[in-house]
């Protein structure tokens, strides 16, 4: 742990600057110390740089005077009593045609995902902009397992959250979950990896991530749009172009060499086209 600041008494109302490069503390020893005495609901191993000054000698004058900046991370950490993957992953089932998303057959599967009421994982880190009573942070990234987490928000000093963020799962998951509901393929990425957005707000620890049910059905309505397109095109296409003898297709293509594909099929939608 390195550290160097200053504390000024000289004026009415202390003032205080501080730098401070921490490396593996335990998070919670950190939390209990500068915010809540009895938090336990996030853990590990803090690698922390962090520039802060305020005004004030009691904590309830401090933190509303608090500005700083500076870059966190967490590792072998877990948040207690939050579950994200879970509740994101049973909240998308509650959107139409994606009800049989995650069966207990597949949750059997992952208990690592399913059987713990925690959210356990290897990496966090993000960067932190304290002003106003918030502590903002960008950009974070948590890499578990199974899946990823970013995006951002802010935890003010009194543990109001608001965060927006993305799951994003990984290529195994995502194709088991498009082999049981073809539909959330529409969520993927071009690697084939689902991406659900979603986002919290409430008094942490007590609120739970909640997928972005707007965003989420506007794709779907949108996908089964564009299906329903591809299909009325085909069956009009098909009652035009009737499959022909192969035979005859071979012939009539060597008797028009110069001539593309879709000009033969214009003329023989042309000639199929009722008589006047």
């Amino acid at each position: 742990m390195n550290a160097d600041g200053v504390y000024d008494m000289s004026g009415k109302t202390p003032r205080f600057n501080f730098n401070t490069n921490l490396q593996g503390l335990n998070i919670s020893d950190l939390i209990r110390s500068f915010i809540n005495p009895s938090s336990d609901h996030i853990r590990g191993k803090t690698n922390l740089k962090l520039n802060i000054s305020g005004t004030g000698d009691k904590w309830e004058s401090i933190k509303n005077t608090l500005n700083g900046s500076g870059k966190i991370l967490l590792t072998e950490g877990e948040l207690t009593d939050f579950n994200i993957a879970e509740e994101v992953l049973t909240g998308i089932t509650g959107i139409q045609g994606l009800g049989g998303l995650v069966p207990v057959s597949f949750q059997n599967k992952y208990p690592q995902i399913f059987s713990s009421k925690n959210t356990t994982f290897y990496n966090m880190d993000t960067i932190l902009k304290i002003q106003n009573g918030r502590i903002n942070f960008n950009d974070m990234i948590l890499k578990a397992q199974d899946y990823l987490v970013n995006g951002g928000g802010w935890i003010d000093l009194d543990s109001k959250l608001n965060y927006n963020g993305s799951l994003n799962l990984s290529k195994k998951i995502s194709t088991d979950l498009i082999q049981n509901v073809k539909y959330v393929q529409y969520l993927a990425n071009k690697d084939g990896e689902l991406q659900i957005p979603f986002d919290i707000s409430g008094i942490f620890p007590k609120v739970s991530p909640k997928p972005d049910v707007t965003y989420i059905s506007k794709v779907l309505q949108g996908a089964l749009v564009e299906e329903g397109r591809k299909e009325l095109e085909k069956k009009v296409l098909d009652k035009i172009i009737k499959p022909k003898d192969t035979d005859v297709e071979t012939t009539e293509q060597e008797s028009h060499p110069d001539k593309s594909i879709q000009d033969q099929m214009l003329e023989e939608g042309l000639k199929r086209l009722p008589k006047f």
